[in-house]
């Protein structure tokens, strides 16, 4: 177990507990992912808010230390965002309506891209339903909306190990259209503020609200000065 002390204003220093092992996991899946984004070389990254943000974030971290960037990322809202008191759905989205959401999202930047577009989807998966949605939100979009447009669309999934996966899953895996990274533990901010459920004070705790504000710059932070070490001792 690695540890680190997070001031905090209101109750001074908190000790904050990140599992170096499941660190390693994620860190592994990461680079792997950002290997074979930077060796495909995609034209757009597209990730559902908000699981996917802590990925690409640390994505961007290993890219920048091995002198490179990203391709251009862009966000689309498909996920569902569940109330932090009743569990309920915020702003349910019914299909098609996802459709256009992520066809407006991904309309202002195929204006004056080179063909073929290589599209990459990026998500968490547990037990890989979202992710074959999402899947099919981005190629309904590009083939509804933009029939002319020649494009390739694969996927990056970071998956929780152990969990079984999906039919649909399964099927675009066998395909060659996901690659999906084993992680022991997924680090996750669906639950709109907060990185859950790795970066928290105790093993105890498990209310959304007791997860520091900071926790993904401490993950960011994590993923900068275990890739530093590696590549030091390589």
């Amino acid at each position: 177990m690695y540890s680190i002390i997070v001031m905090n204003r209101q109750s001074g220093s908190e000790d904050v507990r990140i599992s170096e092992d499941r660190l390693m996991s994620f860190y592994q899946a990461i680079k792997r992912a950002e290997y074979i984004v930077s060796s495909r070389k995609p034209d757009l990254l597209i990730a559902p808010l908000r699981g996917a943000e802590p990925i690409i974030e640390s994505m961007r971290v290993i890219a920048r230390l091995e002198g490179h960037e990203l391709p251009e990322v862009v966000y689309v809202e498909t996920g569902t965002i569940t109330a932090r008191e009743d569990g309920k759905p915020l702003r349910p989205l019914f299909p098609h309506a996802k459709v256009d959401l992520v066809d407006k999202r991904l309309t202002p930047h195929l204006e004056g891209s080179v063909r073929p577009l290589r599209l990459c989807l990026i998500d968490e998966v547990e037990q890989g339903g979202s992710i074959v949605k999402n899947f099919d939100y981005v190629n309904g979009a590009m083939r509804l909306m933009h029939p002319g447009v020649d494009f390739e669309l694969f996927a990056i999934a970071i998956c929780s190990r152990g969990t079984e996966k999906c039919e649909g899953f399964n099927q675009l895996r066998m395909m060659g259209r996901i690659f999906p990274l084993f992680v022991d533990d997924l680090f996750t901010v669906d639950r709109v503020r907060f990185l859950s459920p790795l970066v928290r004070r105790g093993d105890d705790v498990q209310r959304e609200g007791e997860y520091p504000r900071d926790s993904k710059r401490i993950l960011y932070s994590e993923i900068e000065r275990l890739h530093l070490e590696l590549r030091k001792g390589a």
